[in-house]
């Protein structure tokens, strides 16, 4: 089936005003909030033209999971579309499914249930059934909650919903179901108060009654049609108005008129037009997007699951949700900050231990990493390593060769293996990895001394007294030919290196996997780069090194373009400033946000470079 995009509000404001010519971040910033600007001099006659482009089609897509099951030739009957994308559809969508009673089939992949299947499988028990499960919610599995250790489970995984769960402290089925449904964007003027479980009323007894499951709010579908019957509205009609104003479908003369016979019939329940208007803005919005308790209910079970899981299981239950958001560098950053509560140790990566994927320890409750963890990483190079973990090496050079002859792992895979301390056995990671470039540099050739250059050795103390009998091949009174294999292992021997500092593990950890684990306390404003954003003033997150937090912070365009910083960079913070956050007002002008506060970075030097990508000559 189709998805029609049809443009709402805020999208026909910004599309009109690009026509106009209006700035894009201007834009952007108005239609975050129009309502703020519906009577502004400026802005209201722009935003009243604007509204002439709601509803226009401004994008078809095959729905990502809608299957339409019929029994009549779809092509004679509906007809056919190709997207764009080159997929054949049939040409109806989901409304217009609805209207005319086709028959919809949606399938979907449910991430957080396949992770419940296989944390019961790792730890060998059955699913538990929902009664079985209702006897085995604790206070343990709701502090999940309230310590917003929310990674990965359903409905409180986003910042947000983190956020407002950790004040709310759900405490049995039906809290946690009225909070999935209170968080649904049509719900957004009841929530603040709710989630502080603050008292509320609707100013009405006879309506707060009416209203009694939703704590006198109006947080499911089924308490709006209770509020609509109970103004005069027919029962079998209360659920279609819920789903034409769902839609967007209801014609402003229609809404007009509707909004009348509710009126006349709260004047005949009430006997006073006071709180009407509340009322009737919270069905608006509530109609919009909202859940019936059904749907709320269901999603609150799945998320209880997964709550019940960690908080019993956490040691399954991380090691399996690290596996499944692999490749999500966000979700795992916030997944390895939850397990200090749990006493849970995250070991790195390492020759002869490591697989593809995370795998659990419950010897010294520890998850070892995957190399699929580290980017750019697959299943054939982890399978290829292990395999070559059977053998014993006791040179780096044999291992070096065997991966060149024996394998199709490429020299940047080990080099970013190497510099992850992957191959810590044969020594510090810099030796390695100055011994990885002689090594790719010589392996294949029969080399003279002349050719292998005489400054190698000179740089690296090695003398011809120095260099094994097993190496020496050959010698003439104007030439000496060496055994490339064995004089690489001399170099081994001998080669110089300055050992690895934190600072460099800490970016080859940040450039390969996306994050940090290593502290040291003594490294005071001394921190790394894990993300940047210069869509409007630089926004950078920064990994202390001396804490192990990451902090958000902001740095002048000016600033920036003089001393430009990539991920990895690490970097020494010689001023910080804390500054309110800034909108803009009505006039289009920037201004403070009281009681607001983020970080500006001032002054900073770069004391370790990440490496840069070499520009074309042109």
């Amino acid at each position: 089936m189709l998805a029609w995009k049809p443009l709402q509000k805020a999208s026909a404001f910004k599309t009109y005003c690009r026509g106009i010519g209006i700035e894009a971040n201007i834009a952007e910033k108005i239609s975050s909030n129009l309502d703020e600007y519906a009577e502004d001099k400026k802005w209201k006659p722009i935003i009243e033209e604007s509204k002439r482009f709601i509803g226009v089609i401004d994008s078809v897509s095959e729905s990502p999971c809608s299957m339409l099951l019929y029994n009549k030739p779809v092509r004679k009957e509906l007809g056919l579309i190709r997207t764009k994308k080159g997929q054949i559809c049939c040409l109806l969508d989901g409304y217009n499914c609805d209207k005319y009673k086709y028959l919809k089939n949606d399938y979907l992949t449910v991430t957080v249930w396949a992770i419940i299947r296989d944390v019961c499988k790792l730890a060998n028990i059955p699913i538990p059934t929902i009664d079985e499960l209702n006897n085995l919610l604790d206070d343990k599995t709701y502090d999940i909650y309230a310590q917003g250790l929310t990674s990965t489970i359903n409905q409180t995984d986003s910042d947000f919903a983190t956020g407002l769960v950790k004040r709310y402290k759900p405490k049995s089925v039906g809290e946690m179901s009225a909070f999935v449904a209170i968080i649904r964007p049509g719900c957004a003027k009841l929530l603040q108060d709710f989630v502080d479980r603050k008292p509320y009323t609707t100013g009405v007894k006879e309506l707060d009654e009416l209203l009694i499951e939703g704590n006198h709010r109006m947080i499911y579908q089924e308490l709006i049609m209770k509020y609509l019957i109970w103004l005069g509205i027919p029962e079998t009609g209360s659920y279609d108005i819920i789903k034409k104003i769902s839609k967007k479908k209801f014609k402003e003369a229609e809404l007009a008129e509707l909004k009348e016979k509710l009126y006349v019939g709260w004047q005949k329940q009430v006997g006073t037009e006071e709180g009407f208007e509340g009322t009737w803005q919270i069905v608006q919005d509530a109609a919009r997007y909202s859940f019936n308790a059904s749907h709320s209910l269901a999603y609150a079970y799945d998320s209880l699951y997964g709550a019940y899981l960690k908080s019993h299981y956490p040691l399954e239950y991380y090691t399996v949700a690290l596996n499944y958001y692999s490749d999500d560098m966000p979700r795992t950053n916030r997944l390895i900050s939850e397990l200090p509560y749990f006493g849970i140790s995250l070991k790195p990566i390492k020759f002869r231990h490591s697989r593809d994927v995370y795998s659990i320890s419950k010897e010294d409750n520890s998850i070892y990493k995957g190399i699929k963890s580290v980017k750019d990483m697959s299943k054939d190079v982890a399978d290829e390593l292990f395999e070559l973990g059977k053998n014993e090496y006791n040179s780096f050079v044999d291992l070096l060769y065997d991966i060149k002859l024996k394998t199709n792992i490429g020299q940047s895979k080990i080099k970013a293996l190497i510099e992850l301390g992957f191959f810590e056995e044969f020594g510090d990671t810099n030796k390695l990895l100055k011994l990885q470039q002689f090594f790719e540099h010589y392996y294949d050739k029969e080399k003279s001394i002349k050719q292998i250059n005489k400054s190698l050795l000179d740089s690296e103390e090695l003398t011809l007294a120095l260099l094994s009998e097993q190496t020496i091949k050959k010698i003439t009174a104007k030439i000496v030919t060496v055994n490339v294999k064995c004089f690489l292992k001399d170099i081994e021997n001998h080669i110089k290196y300055k050992p690895r500092s934190i600072y460099e593990n800490v970016q080859s950890q940040i450039i390969h996997l996306g994050y940090s684990t290593l502290r040291n306390t003594s490294a005071n404003r001394i921190t790394s780069v894990v993300s940047v954003d210069t869509k409007y003033s630089p926004k950078l997150n920064f990994y202390s090194i001396k804490n192990g937090s990451t902090t958000e912070c902001k740095i002048t365009k000016k600033s920036f373009g003089n001393k430009p910083l990539i991920v990895g960079d690490v970097v020494v913070f010689n001023r910080i400033e804390y500054q309110p956050k800034r909108r803009m007002n009505e006039n289009g002008v920037f201004v403070d946000i009281p009681n607001t506060k983020e970080i500006w970075i001032k002054d900073y030097d770069i004391i370790l470079p990440a490496p840069r990508k070499e520009k074309k000559k042109k």
